[in-house]
């Protein structure tokens, strides 16, 4: 069962566009995959942003790391291909990896 995950968040300026790492909460279980849209608390005022997991591990937490607030069902991740697709994009054009993720959801599937 994985404890962190790396995620890619929303509305991230260029500048500050990285894969930030969430512990997983112990409280309650939640079912997170690679592509999985999920709700985090980002910046100093903690406001939740929707954000895509994009890495899975099983290292232990930190326990400065941010607790995921939420995920969304198990139906609603990103396919290995689009997961690929995400990072082709990131690397190849000037883009956040959140735009790239806009780019290859339809627009109806990102509320």
């Amino acid at each position: 069962m994985p404890q962190t995950v790396q995620v890619a968040v929303d509305r991230a300026t260029i500048h500050f566009d990285k894969l930030y790492t969430y512990r997983l909460p112990q409280d309650r279980p939640l079912e997170v995959h690679h592509g999985s849209m999920v709700l985090v608390p980002f910046g100093r005022a903690n406001k939740p942003r929707m954000g895509v997991v994009l890495g899975v591990d099983q290292e232990a937490p930190d326990q400065a790391q941010k607790e995921l607030l939420d995920a969304a069902p198990g139906e609603a991740r990103l396919t290995p291909d689009l997961l690929s697709l995400v990072l082709w994009l990131k690397e190849e054009t000037f883009c956040t990896y959140y735009e790239a993720v806009k780019a290859v959801i339809p627009y109806g599937a990102q509320y």
